[in-house]
C-alpha cells in the first residue's frame, strides 16, 4: 500500500502545485496592434522548483484542440512569447509583469504556461482578453469609487485596483486618460509602477487627479506631476463654475469642500472665486489636470450634466479615430502606411533588371548553342563540347552572380526613421524608431532595443495579406528584456519598432531674443558633436528657417517660411544627392508633425498619430525641428548588418515665455 502511495506521489502532475492568476491590459480591455500589458501571480505550494513561464497570445479555448495547451501545441499563436526564468522557493508567490504587442486583428487570449527547467509543463492559464472596437476608447479609474458622468457613447471605463496598473510605461498605451479618484499612492507598491506612471505622462499620457487623492499624492514620488500644491479646503455653497462648460444648462448645487491650491504651472481653465477648480497643464509632452473638487461627492455625483463635463474635460481624446479604407493598412505601431512604406524602402539597393538577365540567358542560348556547334565544326573539333560547354555555364553564371551583386548579399541591410523629442534643457526625452531589415537570406537576428511588427512586409504586401501580425520570436526578460530568434525571410523586409524614454539634459537649448514678421533672432547651444541640418522654427505666429546648426553657441537670423502651419512644406530638395534621396522622408515626418488639419479619411494611428505637435504650438510654445547627421542607427541587431543607415528628426520643445 504504502509503495502504491508513494508510486501515485511520484507521478501526480506537479501543476497542482503551481497556481497562476493573471490580468491582461485594464480589466481586461487592450487596444488591438498596441502595446498591452500582462500581469501574472505564480503560487507555488509544492517543493522549491527551477521554473520557466511564458507568456504568449494564442487561440481562446474553445478553438484549442488539447484541454491543456502547450507552447508547441496552441493553436494560432500570434507573437513572441515573452519568458521568465527564476527558481521558486517551496510555499512562495511572485508576480511577473510583461509588455506585449497585442495581435491587431484577431480576438485572442493571452496564455500563460509554467514549465519545469527540463520542459515538463507544470501549469496553463487563460487570460481572456477584450479588444477595443477602432471608434472605442477606454479610461481608467483608479480609486474605489467610480466618478458619474463616465459613461460616454463609445467610451469604456476600467476600475482599477493601483497595484494593477503596469510596471512598463507602455502598458498605458490603450488609456485615453486614467483619473486618480483618490486612489491612495502607496497602494503602487513597488517603485517600478511610479516610474511607469510618470514616465506615461510625460510621454503623452492624460493624468486627471482630483481633490481626494492630492494632499498623499505630495507625500509621494508622483508629486513632481501635479501643477497645483494643495493648501487647505474651503467650503463653497456650489459648484456654480461648472455650469459655465460648453452644453451644460445647470450646475451642481448644495455645500461642499473644494481644495485651494497654489499653481505650480499651467493655467486654471474654471475658477470659483478667486480658488482655482479646474487646473490644466503641460507636462512635457502629455498633460495634468487638476480637480479641486471630489468628482465622488456630492453635488458633483447625481449632477445631470456629469457626462457634458467629462466629455469636455476629455475633449478630442473622445473623438473616434478615423477608420483607414486601405485594404493593406501598414503595422498599427507605425500608423501611417506611407511611413511604413517608407522605412521598407532601401534607396540605391535594387533588385537586378529583369531585362539584364534576359540578355544573358539569350546569349547564353546562342553562344552554347549554334555559335558554339559552328565553331567547332569549321575546326572539326565536336568532341570539344565536352569542355565548352560547362564553361559557357561558368562564365554566364558569374556574369549574373556579378549583375546581382548589388543585392546579393551574406549580410542584410538595416534602415531606421526616428523622432527623438527633448522636453525642455534638463527634462524629458522619447525617442520613436521604425527598423528595417532587408534579408537577403534566411536569418535570425536578435536585439536588445527592438520589437517586430512583420518579418515580411514586402512579402505581404504585394500579396495583399494582414500587415500587422506580430511574429514567431522569444522575449528573453532576464537583466532587462532581449529578442531572440526572429527570423527574416530571404529576400523579405522585416519591421520592428522601437520606444525609449530617458530623463536628462537636452544636447541642444535655443531661446528667441526676437520674433517679427520677417524673420526671428534665435540663439541655439548645440553640444551634439556631429551638428544638425535643415532646422525649422516653428511658433504661433510663423515658421522660420534656421538651417544647419553646428555644434557650438551661436545667434542665427532666421528668416520666415510661412505664416501658416500648412504652408511650411514648399522648400526645394537639399542638394546633396544622399540627403535628396530622403527628401520624400522630411517632407512626410514634417506633415505628421503639423498636419494641415486632421483629415476624416485619415489612417493614421499608433506612431504617426503621436507624431502631432500642433497643440503644443497652439498653447503658446514653439518647436525647433532639426535633421541629424549621424547615420548609424542606435538600435542595433545581432548578426550587424553589412549598410546600416538612419533618418532621424530631432524636435526640441520650449515652453511659453512667462
Amino acid at each position: 500500500m504504502g509503495a502504491c502511495a508513494a508510486f501515485l506521489l511520484l507521478f501526480t502532475p506537479q501543476a497542482q502545485r503551481i497556481e497562476l492568476a493573471g490580468e491582461v491590459g485594464f480589466a481586461g480591455y487592450y487596444r488591438p496592434g498596441d502595446w498591452t500589458s500582462v500581469t501574472i501571480e505564480l503560487k507555488n505550494r509544492g517543493p522549491e522548483l527551477d521554473l520557466k513561464l511564458l507568456i504568449g497570445w494564442a487561440a481562446p479555448a474553445s478553438f484549442q484542440l488539447w484541454k491543456s495547451p502547450t507552447p508547441a501545441t496552441a493553436q494560432q499563436r500570434a507573437g513572441p512569447l515573452h519568458e521568465f526564468r527564476f527558481e521558486m522557493p517551496k510555499n512562495s508567490r511572485r508576480r511577473f509583469s510583461a509588455v506585449m504587442i497585442s495581435p491587431p486583428h484577431k480576438p485572442l487570449s493571452v496564455w500563460a504556461f509554467a514549465m519545469g527547467r527540463k520542459g515538463s509543463h507544470l501549469a496553463t492559464l487563460e487570460l481572456r482578453a477584450r479588444p477595443l472596437a477602432p471608434q472605442e476608447r477606454l479610461l481608467a479609474v483608479a480609486g474605489m469609487e467610480r466618478p458619474d458622468g463616465l459613461d460616454l457613447p463609445d467610451l469604456k471605463v476600467a476600475q482599477m485596483r493601483p497595484d494593477l496598473l503596469p510596471e512598463d510605461w507602455r502598458g498605458y498605451a490603450s488609456l485615453s486618460a486614467l483619473v486618480w479618484a483618490g486612489a491612495d499612492p502607496s497602494d503602487l507598491g513597488s517603485g517600478a509602477r511610479s516610474d511607469a506612471l510618470r514616465t506615461w505622462v510625460s510621454s503623452g499620457g492624460h493624468w486627471i487627479v482630483d481633490a481626494g487623492g492630492a494632499q498623499a499624492l505630495m507625500n509621494s514620488p508622483l508629486a513632481g506631476l501635479l501643477p497645483a500644491t494643495p493648501e487647505r479646503s474651503v467650503p463653497v455653497d456650489d459648484l456654480k463654475p461648472l455650469g459655465s462648460i460648453p452644453g451644460a444648462e445647470t450646475s451642481p448645487e448644495g455645500r461642499t469642500l473644494i481644495m485651494d491650491v497654489a499653481l505650480r504651472r499651467g493655467a486654471a481653465v474654471l475658477k470659483h472665486g478667486p480658488h482655482p477648480l479646474v487646473v490644466d497643464s503641460i507636462h512635457h509632452g502629455g498633460r495634468v489636470t487638476f480637480l479641486a473638487f471630489d468628482p465622488t461627492l456630492n453635488p458633483f455625483k447625481g449632477w445631470d450634466h456629469a457626462q457634458t463635463f467629462w466629455a469636455w474635460l476629455l475633449g478630442s481624446a473622445l473623438d473616434p479615430p478615423p477608420r483607414s479604407t486601405d485594404r493593406r493598412p501598414a503595422p498599427f505601431l507605425v500608423g501611417a502606411p506611407e511611413l511604413a512604406s517608407a522605412a521598407a524602402s532601401f534607396p540605391g539597393v535594387a533588385i537586378p533588371e529583369l531585362r539584364k538577365l534576359l540578355i544573358l540567358i539569350i546569349l547564353f542560348l546562342a553562344v552554347a548553342g549554334p555559335l558554339d556547334y559552328l565553331v567547332l565544326r569549321r575546326l572539326r573539333r565536336l568532341h570539344w563540347t565536352w569542355i565548352t560547354f560547362p564553361a559557357y555555364v561558368l562564365i554566364f553564371s558569374a556574369g549574373i552572380v556579378v549583375i546581382g551583386a548589388g543585392f546579393m548579399r551574406s549580410a542584410a541591410l538595416q534602415r531606421e526613421i526616428a523622432v527623438v523629442d527633448h522636453y525642455g534643457p534638463a527634462g524629458f526625452s522619447r525617442r520613436r524608431a521604425i527598423e528595417a531589415i532587408l534579408a537577403p537570406e534566411r536569418i535570425a537576428f536578435q536585439t536588445d532595443d527592438a520589437r517586430p511588427l512583420s518579418s515580411n512586409f514586402l512579402l505581404q504586401r504585394s500579396g495583399g495579406h494582414d500587415l500587422g501580425d506580430p511574429v514567431e520570436a522569444t522575449v528573453l526578460h532576464e537583466n532587462g528584456s532581449q529578442l531572440r530568434d526572429w527570423i527574416v525571410p530571404r529576400g523579405a523586409t522585416g519591421l520592428a519598432v522601437a520606444d525609449e524614454c530617458r530623463d536628462g539634459p537636452s544636447p541642444l537649448t535655443y531661446s528667441v531674443e526676437k520674433m517679427e514678421t520677417a524673420e526671428a533672432r534665435v540663439a541655439i547651444e548645440n553640444t551634439m558633436p556631429g551638428g544638425l541640418m535643415r532646422a525649422v522654427l516653428v511658433t504661433p505666429t510663423a515658421i522660420y528657417d534656421v538651417g544647419d546648426v553646428p555644434p557650438g553657441r551661436r545667434v542665427i537670423d532666421a528668416p520666415a517660411l510661412a505664416h501658416d502651419l500648412a504652408d511650411a512644406r514648399g522648400r526645394k530638395p537639399p542638394a546633396d544627392p544622399a540627403e535628396r534621396s530622403d527628401f520624400g522622408v522630411y517632407c512626410l515626418l514634417e506633415r505628421l508633425s503639423f498636419p494641415a488639419a486632421p483629415s476624416a479619411g485619415d489612417p493614421r494611428t499608433g506612431f504617426a498619430d503621436g507624431l502631432d505637435a500642433r497643440r503644443w504650438v497652439e498653447s503658446g510654445g514653439s518647436v525647433l525641428l532639426a535633421w541629424g547627421r549621424d547615420l548609424d542607427p542606435p538600435v542595433s541587431f545581432r548578426p550587424r548588418p553589412r549598410l546600416r543607415r538612419s533618418i532621424v528628426l530631432y524636435r526640441f520643445f520650449q515652453e511659453p515665455s512667462r
